[in-house]
């Protein structure tokens, strides 16, 4: 048999009482989206079909800012820090410990991410004392008693960035009170030396121009608040090639001041050669595997520091927070979907002048005019860890001259998206000046728009600033600017609150853009930007 006794007829049993339901008039094709089954399917498939397109939709649920953790942050500028402990004063110049800093920055995104990485090397002219430069001061008091000292290069003076070689005989010596008007030069025989404080109202490259203007021979640069070795300065393109600018210690500036409060004839001799030598140094570059190549957001950050010191908020603090956003984007599976492609870079030489971020312009500009075109905007973090900061914008909505005024609305989208984080977190801000001070000013020059933060160097902060951000006014946002002080402990209470909340910020704003389809039409102000809770 086929079967057996117990099979049911066809008709009969549960087959029948199913095939009666099929047949029933009363549930038919037309009635059964009536049903509760149906209805349950309908739902399921809604939320089914509305969860994939929200993923397609917004291919950035894994928040960047989010994944990017401060403490990470931290970790690599303690680890750049202990990686210059044998040169000079921590420092990162090109001529000390920039090298170490930028194998470790190549190491970490060669080990921990796929991308594309690159080393530009290319030549700059670094500036040199040819000879030992002198300084000697002497006073004749009323009884004509000569006193007369010669300081040691150093360690009591070094000559300043950029100044020029000339020999100064027994020259007057005149304290400029203030110096942020060139007004305040007026009583300043020509030719003659003058003491300047680099602290107070305004930035002491202003004083260098007003002391320039005022046809003075000489600029000694000292700050009573700074302890230990000379203050350097750069001011490019102030100094005539015949004017001395020298930066002395803390000590040597109050032994001046003393020997000018006590008499009216203090003179000075002074002689620099100076001059130039060809070095080589380089840029670290990292793309993203993915993402259109025809649109390239790169984000940039120098990793190069003064002389005098370890650089940690200026600029470590920077490109710490580059190096973490990039190690997370490939961590997070986020560089996988990009939509167009980043490129991380961490400039050289930035401290000489900008010169790693406008030899890379400058290059693809010469030699790839096309992969130039390609890039369609800069991202740039500067001292993201001031101790007594002010969370600051680019004011790219108001480039200043002579900056391409057309940069303006793309610009200021950018620092549109910056502000939209901010204010989404409830975190006050304010503009700075978008003037090519610092790396994106080679992108600007070439007539892609770029942004930025900041949080803050060696200008004064306001009362009215106080009651928006807290800290202390009257004092420099980072009084460790350019200075030997700026190291961990610089950066370790205030400075690395803010910098958790500005590496947030700039991650926000990386996966905005590295996720926009039509980031033309939203730089050109044609899209709107959207809320920033969707990418939190």
């Amino acid at each position: 048999m086929s079967g057996n006794e117990n099979t049911p007829l066809i008709g009969s049993g549960s087959l029948n009482r199913r095939s009666r339901i099929r047949a029933d008039p009363q549930i038919n094709s037309e009635k059964f989206w009536q049903t509760k089954i149906f209805r349950q399917a309908l739902i399921t498939a809604i939320l089914v079909i509305g969860i994939f397109s929200l993923l397609a939709f917004f291919p950035h649920r894994v928040s960047l800012a989010r994944e990017t953790h401060v403490s990470n942050v931290f970790k690599h500028m303690e680890n750049i820090n202990d990686l210059t402990k044998h040169y000079p004063r921590r420092s990162r110049s090109v001529v000390n410990g920039y090298n170490a800093s930028a194998e470790y920055i190549r190491l970490q995104l060669a080990t921990h991410t796929d991308f594309e990485i690159e080393i530009q090397h290319f030549p700059i002219q670094l500036y040199v004392d040819i000879t030992e430069p002198k300084f000697t001061v002497s006073v004749t008091n009323s009884i004509g008693e000569i006193y007369e000292k010669s300081f040691v290069f150093g360690t009591e003076f070094a000559s300043l960035f950029d100044s020029g070689s000339a020999t100064l005989d027994i020259v007057s010596l005149s304290l400029v009170r203030g110096g942020c008007d060139v007004k305040d030069f007026n009583w300043i025989e020509p030719e003659s030396v003058v003491l300047i404080n680099r602290e107070g109202q305004c930035s002491y490259r202003v004083k260098i121009k007003n002391a320039i203007e005022a046809q003075v021979s000489g600029i000694i640069l000292f700050s009573p608040a700074t302890l230990g070795e000379p203050i350097l300065g750069r001011c490019v393109g102030c100094f005539k090639t015949s004017t001395i600018g020298l930066g002395v210690s803390q000590i040597v500036g109050l032994e001046l001041l003393e020997l000018l409060a006590s008499s009216n004839d203090v003179k000075v001799t002074l002689s620099a050669d100076t001059g130039y030598k060809e070095v080589i140094t380089s840029n670290v570059l990292a793309t993203t595997s993915e993402g259109q190549d025809n649109k390239i957001i790169v984000v940039g950050s120098h990793l190069d520091s003064v002389p005098q010191g370890p650089g940690m908020n200026d600029d470590a603090s920077g490109a710490s927070t580059t190096l973490e956003i990039a190690l997370t984007l490939y961590r997070s599976g986020l560089s996988k979907r990009v939509v167009n492609k980043v490129r991380f870079a961490f400039w050289a030489a930035e401290e000489l002048g900008l010169l790693g971020s406008l030899a890379y312009v400058r290059e693809l500009a010469k030699s790839k005019p096309d992969e130039l075109k390609k890039i369609i905007l800069n991202l740039n973090d500067d001292m993201l860890a001031s101790p007594n900061f002010a969370r600051l914008v680019y004011n790219g909505r108001a480039a200043e001259p002579p900056i391409d005024q057309r940069l303006n609305g793309p610009s200021g989208v950018i620092q549109d998206v910056f502000e939209g984080w901010l204010d989404y977190k409830g975190l006050t801000h304010e503009i700075t000046p978008f003037n090519g001070r610092s790396d994106y000013g080679g992108f600007l020059e070439y007539g892609i728009p770029a942004g930025g933060l900041f949080t803050g160097a060696e200008e004064i902060k306001t009362p009215a600033q106080v009651a928006k951000f807290g800290g202390i006014a009257g004092v420099a946002f980072d009084p460790c600017y350019h200075q030997a002080c700026d190291d961990l402990s610089n950066v370790s209470g205030p400075g690395k609150t803010v910098l958790a909340e500005m590496a947030s910020a700039l991650a926000y704003t990386v996966q905005r853009f590295a996720f926009e389809k039509e980031i033309k039409e939203l730089l050109a102000g044609e899209r709107p930007i959207g809320n920033p809770a969707l990418w939190d």
